[in-house]
């Protein structure tokens, strides 16, 4: 009787461990696919675990599918398995923290401060390094946001600047912002004042040209029917594209003033970025 439990008891424990090493093995597997670069197909992989005995998976089972939708540009179900991992181990603030940084990232890179920002936040800084990851991502997301006391007094807390850099670094701030804050109203005025005048302004003096040219050229021919025949004749022939034209050229140098802005702000951060990588050192 003894020998026979013994026999059950080896039996019950063997069929646990191989259970779960057979569970385990496709998570591996899925995990030889990643590494491949079969994204989808380790997506696949992962997805299936999912649905099988979950107390058999590995810890960051769902940060894994993450990484999977981010690697195949699915940037909302990335989150969205990020937030899974986020509630279930709500009670554990590193997971926590970990989660909120990656949000950050890809909020971030989808350019949606305000919604990154919501999440840098919330981190809870366990040691040093969470602390400066938590600052920067704060102070750089705030000159995105061109909210410049914000962004000081973030990046001011950064572990690696020191007293006598706070001027340089408040000054870099200052730059960035201004340099990229032209107001796209005023290139719209410019337009309409002179067509073409403030895509010219903004470098694009090829589009400024040619709506100066077009605009120029249905004026001239609204002008001369109206003589040859009718007010009316102009308005009804040549009225409906002159306006299109000419609306259309303020409306072109009002964007163009945003892309520019975007443009001259993502290129101050990379300085920004740079600069404090050198009190890094």
């Amino acid at each position: 009787m003894k020998k026979l439990k013994t026999i059950f008891l080896i039996w019950i424990f063997s069929t646990f461990v191989f259970a779960g090493n057979a569970q385990n093995s496709l998570e591996t597997f899925a995990d030889t696919l990643a590494d491949k670069g079969l994204y989808h197909h380790a997506l696949k992989e992962y997805l299936r675990c999912v649905f099988h005995e979950e107390k058999l998976l590995s810890k960051d089972i769902y940060i894994k599918i993450s990484d999977m939708f981010l690697k195949i540009e699915q940037h909302q179900k990335a989150l969205e398995y990020l937030d899974l991992h986020y509630y279930k181990y709500f009670d554990q603030n590193p997971e926590k923290n970990n989660v909120l940084f990656k949000k950050t990232q890809i909020l971030f890179h989808q350019q949606k401060p305000e919604e990154a920002l919501s999440n840098i936040l919330q981190v809870v800084p366990a040691n040093i390094h969470d602390s400066d990851r938590k600052y920067f991502y704060q102070g750089i997301l705030n000159v995105l946001l061109k909210k410049e006391t914000e962004s000081f007094e973030a990046l001011s807390k950064l572990s690696y600047i020191h007293q006598n850099q706070h001027k340089e670094l408040k000054s870099k701030i200052k730059y960035s912002i201004k340099k990229a804050s032209k107001n796209p109203n005023v290139a719209l005025a410019q337009s309409a004042l002179i067509p073409g005048l403030g895509q010219t302004l903004q470098g694009n003096i090829n589009d400024g040209l040619k709506s100066f040219i077009l605009v120029g050229a249905l004026g001239v021919l609204f002008i001369d029917i109206n003589l040859s025949y009718s007010f009316t004749d102009a308005l009804l022939s040549v009225g409906p594209w002159l306006t299109r034209y000419y609306i259309g050229g303020m409306v072109n140098a009002s964007k163009q003033t945003e892309k520019r802005n975007e443009r001259v702000l993502n290129a101050s951060i990379l300085e920004l970025i740079t600069f404090l990588k050198t009190c890094q050192n």
